[in-house]
């Protein structure tokens, strides 16, 4: 991912501050002016539903009144008063003014469809409907006479609100008594109020567009609760209604939604240009900062004679000399880094080497121990040949260990003459299943007839070659007609031996540096960088040399050239110093490590010795106490304490001091070597051979 500039940095913190002060100054005013347009809004729907109320008031009382005054007319007691008599004659006539004075009512009023005069009985005298005079109905009307018990003298009764299928709108029944002089009842007005008229007076009431009035007819009737209005309510007196103002918010709202709008669309293009002033008044500044940082890439690259030539601004100017300073000295100072880490890298696996070695060598002695004691019992052919391969890899596994030792802590073993052809042909049976047979790599051998022979160590030349070989495998792996040539010559001032493949060579970028630690050909993951590091130090370990070079037509050729071997040299033969055996002899085995214990009890019981093995302190000190031995075999690491200090421990006395072996796997640990020393026993490492268990063991018994 591209790294960002200064620029950009300044920008990214400069822009969003200065557009978001903008932002929260023009939100601070979206706010502040939206909640003062829905307080002005809120009162102004308030002021308009009393408004509405008061008329709708003001034309429910008139209905009120008119019914009263129509209701004290004296034709209705006239009326009464001459059919009580039974002046039907005289009645009919007073039923025919009524009814033209109801019907000039309606005409006149039009708030009234329906005007009816009822006997106390329920039925219709005359009615008006529609401004229009009817026929009267014969059926009782029961919801009057219900009215009519409870209806007094000048206060009429009003009814809820109907919606009867005769009239397009509800309608409200005012009902009326009609009382004599005495009081006493004579008949009934019912006058049927149209809503119409109501609702056409309020609709007059609208504040914007989308105000609306509205007429609940019930108390407990609720409105539609909704975050996108402003809504208030106002009883009308007298009645059980109530009328309810709404207004859509989003119709006021909404020319300051689009101020909002336009503002956030100004701030972007002030931004926006803001950005671009910014942008080339910073590259013009940064300009030097810049020229610095390219510098200090290149230094960074390797160029360590980079230099900047820059004056002005001043603090820059101040920088550049001093960055030109820097770079004087850094190259010393990289230099004695590099030195530093690359020390600290070999310490460190240096430990680690030393400890996993030490960790190795206990089980490492029982495995070589065991499978030098299997390979020379009868068995077949097939078998025994079975027994040889994993004896000599037991031996490799030791020298394996052994030389990542010498690597920890290069050793100065005496060199030997060394039969090269036999290491080569020993180093190649060891990994021919492995590359020839497993992965199908042809193997060619081109030893020289005359046998060099080179000064060295049979493990570790044994060992350069394994890598080698190991290497060369690795690099021919996955490809087509895969070659490996093993080639050894006598040269007139030494010998030579060649490992060849025809894989794809060394890049060029890492053959200057191919012999230094933690420096791999091989992918992330599959190598340590420490094969050809161990090689080259081993080989000058033993005098030698080892070089690089490409093959014709791909691969690579690692050579390693040695001196001449001297002709007083001998071939070592470990086994002509075996001294005599000594049977009988008591012996005391002391380690911590069961297994090791069996192996060694079981050289010494066939060399003819009597062992006897403990694994424990508490049983080495009752073993001591009980029985003379005439030597102790005793592992320093007991775990807890040292061999060294288990056997410095006061003896009984009479109890003469026996002899002494020392065997340890942690080879490297000086503080051992001399403690051993200072006691004059000998000292030997694990993993052993049984000829080396026996010659230290015999020549400790006749000491």
């Amino acid at each position: 991912m591209k790294e960002r500039s200064l620029s950009d940095h300044l920008q990214s913190w400069i822009l969003p501050f200065v557009f978001a002060v903008g932002a929260l100054i023009s939100l601070s005013n979206y706010l502040i002016a939206r909640r003062t347009i829905l307080q002005e809004l809120s009162r102004g729907v308030d002021v308009a539903a009393q408004a509405a109320s008061g008329r709708v008031q003001g034309l429910w009382d008139q209905y009120r009144n008119d019914v009263i005054t129509l209701s004290q007319s004296p034709l209705f007691r006239d009326y009464a008063t001459n059919r009580a008599y039974g002046l039907d004659a005289e009645a009919r006539v007073y039923r025919g003014e009524i009814e033209r004075m109801l019907l000039d009512f309606s005409r006149r009023s039009r708030a009234f469809p329906r005007l009816r005069f009822l006997d106390l009985s329920g039925r219709e005298i005359c009615r008006v409907q529609d401004s229009a005079a009817r026929a009267p109905s014969s059926q009782v009307d029961e919801a009057a006479l219900l009215d009519s018990r409870l209806i007094r003298p000048g206060l009429p009764r009003m009814s809820d609100v109907q919606h009867p299928s005769w009239h397009a709108h509800p309608v409200v029944a005012w009902t009326a008594g009609i009382f004599d002089d005495a009081g006493a009842p004579r008949g009934l007005l019912v006058f049927e109020a149209s809503l119409g008229p109501t609702d056409e007076a309020l609709s007059r009431f609208r504040i914007g567009r989308s105000g609306r009035v509205r007429l609940l007819e019930r108390p407990e009737e609720s409105l539609p609760a909704t975050q996108r209005s402003v809504t208030a309510r106002a009883a009308v007196p007298g009645t059980p209604w109530s009328v309810a103002m709404t207004v859509d918010r989003r119709e006021f709202l909404r020319p300051l939604a689009e101020v909002l709008t336009a503002t956030v669309l100004f701030s972007l293009l002030a931004a926006l240009l803001l950005s671009f002033g910014l942008r080339r008044q910073l590259h013009i500044l940064l300009a030097p900062v810049r020229t610095l940082a390219d510098a200090a890439g290149a230094i960074a690259d390797g160029a360590l004679d980079t230099r900047v030539a820059i004056a002005a601004p001043r603090e820059v100017g101040r920088l550049a000399r001093a960055f030109n300073a820097m770079a004087v000295s850094l190259t010393e100072k990289k230099r004695l880094q590099s030195q530093l880490i690359q020390s600290e890298k070999l310490s460190v696996v240096g430990r680690l080497i030393s400890g996993v070695a030490h960790e190795l060598n206990n089980p490492l002695a029982a495995v070589t121990g065991y499978a030098e004691l299997l390979k020379d019992i009868p068995a077949r052919p097939e078998e025994r040949e079975d027994l040889r391969q994993m004896h000599a890899s037991a031996l490799r596994c030791r020298d394996i260990v052994q030389g990542l030792l010498s690597y920890a802590r290069p050793g100065d073993s005496p060199p030997q003459r060394v039969a090269l052809n036999d290491v080569a042909a020993a180093s190649l049976a060891l990994l021919e299943y492995r590359l020839a047979r497993a992965e199908g790599i042809a193997l060619e051998t081109d030893l020289d007839p005359a046998s060099p022979a080179v000064a060295g160590d049979v493990s570790r030349l044994q060992q350069v070659l394994v890598n080698l070989l190991t290497n060369a495998g690795d690099a021919v792996r996955g490809r087509p007609g895969r070659v490996i040539r093993l080639r050894t010559r006598v040269l007139p001032d030494g010998a030579r031996l060649d490992v060849e493949d025809n894989g794809p060579g060394v890049p060029a970028a890492l053959r200057a540096r191919l012999f230094e630690p933690f420096v791999t050909t091989k992918p992330a993951g599959s190598g340590t960088g420490l094969g050809l590091s161990i090689c080259a130090q081993l080989a000058a370990e033993m005098g030698a040399t080892i070089q690089h070079e490409d093959v014709p037509g791909g691969g690579a050729r690692f050579t390693l050239l040695f001196p001449a071997c001297p002709a007083s040299l001998k071939a070592a033969n470990p086994a002509a110093d075996l001294p005599p055996p000594c049977p009988g002899a008591r012996v005391l085995v002391i380690d911590d490590e069961p297994v090791v214990v069996q192996l060694m009890s079981r050289i010494l019981s066939e060399d003819g010795l009597a062992p006897t093995g403990v694994m424990k302190q508490d049983a080495a000190r009752i073993a001591l106490e009980r029985a003379d031995f005439d030597l102790i075999v005793c592992d320093v690491d007991l775990g807890g304490v040292t061999g060294f200090a288990l056997l410095d421990e006061p003896r009984a006395p009479g109890r003469a001091r026996p002899a002494v072996v020392f065997v340890t796997g942690d080879v490297l640990n000086r503080d051992y070597q001399r403690e051993a020393a200072a006691r004059g026993a000998p000292l030997l490492a694990k993993p052993f051979l049984r000829k080396d268990f026996l010659r230290v063991v015999r020549r400790a018994l006749r000491r």
